[in-house]
């Protein structure tokens, strides 16, 4: 459904069940991109074949194809996202964000002090949900595939620095290569003014990328990969992500360690 609701919610969907829904705070808007080629209901579910399985180009699409009436707050997830969807015995093990319910995500990203209305355009909404769990800081010059080339490819489309300026934002005129570390699981929350922060067509050639690999789902894979560590700082976020914008005290209140942190 699409409406003029303040707050949009996009799913990437493949099997999972979606019970979780039916509690869905009511005016949301609710984007179900169906990756496998199963729908789950006419109503909400649109199949989208050259997903390839991967989130990202899903985000793109919905991205692109809402670019001038997206909502205000814009939330991104996986189906299996939250945990009451996943077997107990891995509640919390490889999750890609620490709720156990759509209610408990809503009330962490509605009660965020950025997502008041009165927030000034230098604290727009931005909140990663996801573990640190993705190892190294990420050398955007390495010559490894997947920590250097394809997300090379993301830099150029949407115009972000390869020194260490917005390393972490505090402008020391580092000029070494470009570093980048966020959360795991490319689930979050953004201020549509974030998402304007480039026009529509740099969203539309970083999707061509994965129109002319659609057959290569490996590459497709590593170019998702490649956004996965990159969506914060194309939303404007320092590439070290800073705790603020992440919700690691969720993390931390369940028990769970997280790494580099």
């Amino acid at each position: 459904k699409r409406s003029t609701s303040r707050v949009g919610i996009t799913i990437i969907h493949c099997k999972e069940k979606l019970e979780w829904l039916n509690h869905t705070p009511p005016d949301w808007n609710i984007t179900i991109y169906e990756t496998c080629g199963e729908t789950t209901s006419d109503d909400l579910s649109q199949p989208f074949p050259n997903a390839a399985f991967e989130e990202c180009t899903g985000y793109l699409e919905n991205i692109i194809t809402h670019y001038d009436n997206l909502p205000e707050i814009n939330i991104f997830i996986q189906a299996d996202a939250l945990s009451i969807s996943r077997k107990p015995e891995r509640r919390f093990r490889d999750s890609h964000t620490p709720f156990g319910s759509i209610e408990e995500l809503a009330a962490t990203v509605l009660e965020h002090p950025s997502s008041s209305s009165s927030s000034s355009s230098s604290s727009l909404l931005f909140l990663a949900f996801g573990p640190d769990v993705l190892g190294p800081i990420q050398d955007v010059n390495s010559s490894d595939e997947w920590l250097g080339w394809h997300t090379r490819d993301v830099f150029d489309i949407f115009g972000l620095s390869y020194n260490n300026n917005n390393y972490n934002n505090n402008n020391n005129n580092d000029n070494s290569s470009a570093v980048l570390l966020g959360r795991a699981g490319a689930c979050f929350a953004v201020h549509r003014d974030r998402i304007w922060a480039h026009p529509r067509e740099s969203y539309r050639q970083m999707q061509r990328l994965f129109d002319d690999t659609t057959s290569e789902l490996n590459i497709v894979r590593k170019r998702c990969c490649a956004l996965e560590r990159t969506w914060h700082a194309i939303f404007g976020e320092p590439y070290l992500l800073p705790k603020e914008s992440t919700v690691d005290d969720v993390w931390e209140k369940k028990g769970v360690v997280l790494r580099n942190a």
